[in-house]
């Protein structure tokens, strides 16, 4: 089995091979920065993020709440208490592919999912 940094090397391989045929979506570097934040907040609390540690959230990354309402909106899974439980697939929701991550199970909505977020959750 690799070593992380063997891991983390791959995964930013394939997200470079990914980047260079246009197959991971570009949202930008505000909403990008906004992604990022959630998915690490997923991780490493392991359960639903409230709307208000969205706009928290937002803030902190430079986000207007509202731009990041409408995203979690188009591209979110949410409870019924309007919380975060996935978003651009990573998830607390059954799925079938796992992502162990901070000791927290979470679900990706596609098998090339944690290739692509692995890069997000090692990053600076």
């Amino acid at each position: 089995m690799p070593d992380q940094p063997q891991t983390i090397s791959l995964a930013e391989t394939v997200w470079s091979r990914f980047q260079s045929v246009g197959f991971t979506p570009d949202f930008g570097p505000d909403v990008s920065r906004l992604l990022i934040g959630l998915y690490r907040l997923l991780a490493a609390e392991g359960h639903p993020i409230t709307p208000d540690e969205v706009e928290q959230l937002a803030k902190t990354v430079g986000v207007a709440p509202e731009m990041a309402r409408m995203f979690v909106e188009q591209a979110g899974e949410r409870n019924e208490e309007g919380a975060v439980v996935g978003i651009v697939g990573l998830s607390l929701n059954k799925n079938p592919h796992k992502f162990l991550i901070h000791g927290h199970e979470l679900t990706t909505w596609c098998a090339l999912d944690p290739m692509l977020i692995a890069p997000a959750m090692t990053g600076p």
